[in-house]
């Protein structure tokens, strides 16, 4: 592996927090966050991001994972082997998951003493690893990579189970899918906004894993024939705007949570506490020891931020 000198350090750095960052999904959950932020999360967010918006970023996390040296261990806060199975019931890997990443970036954005690189990293990547949870195939089966290693054709094009799930279904059935959130988000009934709100991190693995292993099998029956039928698409389009819907409402909750807490109940904060300390005691004694930023050095960290 070549050496990662400064000069490619700061070159990487300076397009990073330049390009705006795509992914359909990912955008369309940050879309709906956003229309849930009060003035004073907005605010705050704007310190941390400057002149960029949260959309922006929806997919900085997968990008980033690329990086060989500094993020290459990042790769794993995508996704949890579940298959279905009871999150508890499923041995927590060494390099950590998607659901370690989650609590631990949630903690950073909850500690004042917090820097300001930390907090910079923890947003970014919790605004993209709470529409993993909502993801049925980044709660998969391990033995087909959540889908990845299922092959298809999709309207004459290679490509895998998995991508059918992040993007092309929403792109098939939303041709216009880049106001597609705001759509979704102005068809919300306040009922179901407050039931979606009113749940912690163990809700979402749970809803998200019964998507899973409701829907997993009717894929396999496709793949059989090496292509999806058209019908693939609107069979599943609900499943999926009813995931995005809820993973942008929550995510925008969590953000007021952060950085308007007096926005936020006190018991729904108290609810998701009590959850991570479930989790954390199932994790064992030394607990997201594999979640970890990287490091920031004293003499990049103007770069780091964005501008």
């Amino acid at each position: 592996m070549k050496n990662f000198t400064l000069f490619n350090l700061l070159f990487w750095l300076l397009i990073s927090t330049a390009f705006p960052w795509g992914g359909t999904g990912h955008t369309i959950i940050v879309q709906i966050a956003e229309q849930e932020l009060t003035p004073q999360t907005k605010e705050e967010i704007a310190k941390i991001l400057g002149k960029h918006s949260l959309s922006e970023y929806a997919r900085w996390a997968d990008e980033v994972k690329r990086e060989e040296r500094i993020f290459e261990h990042t790769r794993f806060w995508h996704y949890s082997n579940l298959g279905g199975k009871n999150y508890f019931t499923v041995a927590t890997p060494q390099e950590g998951d998607a659901v370690q990443a989650f609590v631990k970036m949630y903690e950073i954005l909850s500690t004042p003493q917090s820097t300001p690189y930390e907090k910079e990293m923890a947003l970014k990547f919790i605004i993209h690893i709470t529409g993993d949870l909502h993801n049925p195939f980044h709660l998969g089966d391990a033995s087909d990579r959540g889908g990845n290693d299922v092959r298809l054709i999709w309207n004459n094009k290679k490509t895998n189970l998995h991508s059918v799930w992040d993007s092309l279904i929403i792109e098939q059935e939303h041709p216009n899918w880049k106001t597609y959130g705001e759509e979704l988000y102005q068809g919300l009934k306040n009922s179901q906004r407050q039931k979606y709100v009113n749940s912690s991190v163990l809700n979402w693995i749970n809803e998200t894993n019964a998507v899973f292993s409701q829907n997993n099998k009717a894929p396999y029956l496709f793949h059989q024939v090496n292509s999806l039928a058209k019908d693939y698409s609107s069979l599943y389009a609900k499943d999926i705007d009813n995931l995005l819907l809820k993973s942008g409402i929550r995510l925008g909750s969590l953000l007021n949570q952060f950085f308007d807490p007096q926005s936020v109940s006190s018991q729904l904060i108290e609810k998701r506490n009590e959850a991570h300390l479930r989790l954390k005691s199932y994790w064992g004694k030394t607990p997201l020891k594999a979640i970890r930023l990287p490091e920031a050095k004293t003499h990049c960290n103007s770069l780091l931020l964005s501008p």
